[in-house]
């Protein structure tokens, strides 16, 4: 059985700290998700952090895998090894671009919360107008 944090928060700085992906070795977890972005954040401050973190995992092989199937998962679990992945709270940094949901795919996002509390040209925010998923969103899906 893999165990799996589906959301952890570093500083959106491309010099975090990687500890706490130490701990979650450490605690046994298999794979994690990093928030890289919100929909507050540009893509100029986004493109940094996601290029930052991916060579500093891909720099350390013997502990850490940015996974692109289960497989690859389960292969780093049973070598120790962190799985790690990517996460966006909100669609935003899409740019109203369904072409770029592939393009945070091939660097490493496996998550996209379509809407972060608010209202957008994708989805609707918990915190707003109930509006659901928009003819852009569904596009996107």
């Amino acid at each position: 059985m893999l165990k799996w944090e589906a959301h952890t928060c570093l500083p959106l700085n491309p010099d975090a700290d990687f500890a706490p992906l130490e701990d979650y070795r450490a605690c046994g977890v298999n794979y994690c998700s990093i928030n890289i972005g919100m929909d507050m954040n540009p893509l100029e401050q986004i493109l940094p952090v996601i290029a930052a973190f991916r060579a500093r995992l891909t720099a350390r092989p013997d502990r850490y895998v940015l996974p692109r199937t289960v497989a690859e998962i389960e292969t780093a679990a049973a070598e120790g090894r962190l799985a790690v992945g990517f996460d966006l709270e909100g669609a935003i940094p899409l740019r109203g671009r369904p072409e770029m949901v592939a393009l945070f795919r091939d660097l490493g996002v496996r998550q996209i919360h379509f809407a972060y509390n608010r209202n957008n040209e994708v989805s609707g925010g918990c915190h707003d107008e109930e509006q659901g998923l928009t003819a852009l969103g569904r596009r996107m899906v």
